[in-house]
């Protein structure tokens, strides 16, 4: 009974540190780059950097 509870914890634990590790990598709004989602400035990195490929 005592492992099944701990392991409960522990997976508990996991999800939640998970949860966060998705909100600071996807969620989150980024003041320094203009208060803007990380994948958002990811898409626009590339979209600019597609554009220089090509007129280069």
């Amino acid at each position: 009974m005592r492992i099944t509870a701990i392991c409960a914890q522990t997976e508990r634990k996991r999800q939640d540190h998970l949860g966060w590790v998705d909100w600071f990598n996807n969620r989150r709004l980024l003041g320094i780059i203009g208060n803007i989602l990380p994948a958002e400035a990811e898409q626009n990195f590339h979209a600019r950097h597609d554009v220089l490929d090509m007129v280069a």
